[in-house]
């Protein structure tokens, strides 16, 4: 529970990670997490305690393992860190802190039977006639380097929580006055008349005067603000750039292409059919069918009536145990004796055969020298950032710093937060890693980023030279774009007073006949809801929600997708509760939880406002680079 309400305050990105998390309890073990460190720097102080940096940072890297459980590896903590985890770690340790303060003053209590019930009640520790699997359960605790007694003192306290959250929450009822309304609300249809006035096909625009463009442009000048630019100078080195013109040596090459011709091989594959059959009696029948000298087509149809099962090209590991191991000892267009599986029976044919084929040294080669020649480029790379980061530690500038190690100083003038220049076209060679692109844009005037390592290899340190705050650009600058803008909002305006000249006619002849006589096409659309609009629906969100407003039979207008519509609503299709129990009860499901969220999200904030919580925001920053590689 106290994990589904946090998540009301996650980025969705996190989230997803969170819940690989939440599997196993949402408990990473906080053995000694409040007792006073021997590290003086804290992270975070609730009340007289403190959470120190290396406190928090085990908690961090028990998450970033967990994470690397469930999505079988390849994530690492400076992954971790762009995704807010630490952040978010943080806030998990003080949230759990404050509950436990909480439980604590209830005197709250668990006894032993609740806890083995929780841990055979996990799947992953679940064992058979309901008992704990030992094994597994000892397994997690090497992974995650934790003893048992800390885990389950751990788990004890989640589930004290869990208890305190469960009797604030045990009383939410979701009346049913409001179920009704808001079932009704959400799955109420409309069926609709509707004519369009394409914009397009309003009128013929002469070109404006000057005084018609002074005249819009004043009165819109907002809609022509540029967007902040800056001048940005940056030291960028990129393996790409530089591997070219290195040359690994030949012994090397040589050594890689041992370590590698084995891993690059393709293994033998072999083309197979087969018959599987799931009643054993009807061996009797395959085995007399093979003597009689009858096609592997014939028998498969005698014994199961079709076809047998084509099952392409495969490897050995492609196939379970006892099939690879049948099917690799029978010869091209043979077919092999009967081996069984949990599947059952089996029986196949080999069509053809695939042999092993190892690359050669010249086949490899020049995979080999581009990939040794990308990592003796990473190599070089950061040597060179090691003479930059002393250069700029001794109060060199970044131009010095270019000059003392022979690299090009870049200079982008009036960039904004897409990487385009004042022209709107994207600036040639501009950078487009995450990471440079955020410090560009968060970075204030005269600042200088510490070496940064992007998210494709290259390294860079780049400094914020000026910043130019949005304006409205000048008339004479931008004509063109205030033509268009002016012939849109003409079309536009035409379209709408063309609607409502369609929509007085409609009030005294009816929709259908005030479109037909002004020769517009007319349509009535199948029936919608608020929320879903099947894909021959296409109307706009301003349209629908004029539509859900109005009563059986009332003419609306609104603008749409492609032009100004009018519309009239000629049903309106009540959602009928009674007939959909199943939709009912989980909109009811839904409100409740929302409404457990909403109160444990309050009593956290309650908490941290009268328990002291100081978050020392520069030492979390400084962790935060740490992990980025900063």
């Amino acid at each position: 529970m106290i994990e589904a309400m946090r998540s009301t305050v996650a980025k969705w990105a996190i989230r997803f990670l969170l819940v690989l998390l939440i599997i196993s309890f949402g408990v990473w073990g906080i053995e000694d997490m409040f007792r006073p460190p021997t590290e003086v720097q804290s992270v975070a102080k609730i009340g007289g305690e403190i959470i120190s940096k290396n406190q928090l940072y085990a908690q961090f890297q028990r998450s970033v393992n967990l994470i690397n459980m469930r999505l079988g590896g390849n994530f690492d903590n400076r992954q971790a860190a762009r995704l807010g985890i630490l952040d978010r770690t943080l806030d998990e340790i003080i949230d759990r802190r404050l509950l436990s303060i909480q439980v604590s003053n209830l005197d709250l209590a668990v006894d032993e039977d609740i806890i083995r019930q929780e841990l055979s009640n996990n799947p992953q520790f679940a064992g058979s006639g309901g008992r704990i699997n030992k094994a597994a359960f000892q397994n997690f605790l090497r992974q995650q380097r934790l003893s048992e007694e800390n885990f389950v003192a751990e788990l004890r306290e989640q589930i004290k929580q869990n208890q305190l959250l469960s009797a604030l929450t045990a009383a939410n009822q979701v009346p049913k006055a409001l179920l009704e309304a808001l079932y009704k609300f959400q799955n109420e249809q409309r069926i609709v008349d509707i004519v369009t006035i394409p914009y397009a096909s309003t009128t013929t625009l002469a070109e404006p005067t000057k005084f018609d463009l002074k005249q819009y442009y004043e009165k819109n000048r907002k809609r022509f603000i540029s967007p902040e630019y800056r001048d940005i100078s940056v030291i960028y080195l990129d393996p790409k750039d530089i591997s070219p013109s290195i040359n690994p040596p030949e012994d090397k090459i040589r050594e890689a292409f041992e370590a590698r011709k084995e891993s690059s091989s393709t293994p033998e594959k072999r083309d197979i059919s087969q018959i599987l059959i799931i009643d054993e009696k009807k061996l009797k029948k395959l085995y007399s069918s093979l003597r009689t000298g009858k096609t592997f087509n014939e028998i498969a149809n005698l014994l199961t009536g079709k076809d047998p099962q084509k099952l392409g090209f495969l490897s050995r590991d492609d196939l379970p145990t006892p099939l690879a191991a049948i099917a690799f000892q029978t010869a091209s267009n043979k077919v092999s004796s009967p081996v069984k599986t949990a599947l059952g029976w089996h029986v196949v044919k080999v069509n053809s055969i695939k042999p092993e084929r190892k690359p050669t040294f010249a086949e490899l080669r020049p995979q080999i020298i581009r990939e040794l020649a990308r990592e003796m480029a990473i190599d070089e790379i950061i040597r060179i950032t090691e003479k930059i980061d002393d250069a700029l530690a001794a109060g060199s500038t970044l131009e010095d710093a270019a000059l003392a190690t022979n690299l090009d100083l870049k200079k982008f003038l009036g960039v904004d937060a897409m990487g385009k220049g004042k022209n709107g076209q994207p600036i040639h060679n501009y950078p487009s890693t995450q990471r440079f692109r955020e410090l560009a844009s968060q970075l204030k005037a005269g600042e200088s980023s510490l070496i940064e390592e992007a998210d494709d290899g290259s390294y860079f340190v780049l400094r914020v030279d000026r910043i130019i705050d949005p304006a409205t650009r000048p008339l004479a600058e931008i004509t063109s774009k205030v033509i268009s803008s002016w012939k849109n909002f003409k079309k536009q305006e035409a379209a709408q007073k063309k609607a409502e000249q369609l929509m007085t006619a409609a009030k005294v002849s009816g929709l259908k006949t005030a479109a037909k006589i002004q020769g517009l096409s007319y349509a009535s659309t199948k029936p919608f809801s608020r929320f879903i609009r099947k894909q021959e629906v296409q109307i706009s969100g301003a349209l629908s929600a004029e539509i859900f407003r109005a009563k059986r039979n009332a003419l609306i207008s609104a603008p749409d997708l492609k032009g100004y519509s009018v519309a009239q609503v000629t049903k309106v299709i009540t959602a009928n509760s009674s007939k959909n129990k199943n939709e009912v009860q989980m909109l009811r499901k839904t409100v409740e939880k929302a409404l457990s969220q909403d109160i444990g999200e309050q009593l956290l904030l309650y908490l941290r406002e009268n328990n002291g919580v100081e978050i020392n925001k520069k030492a979390m920053l400084e962790l935060n680079q740490e992990q980025l590689g900063g």
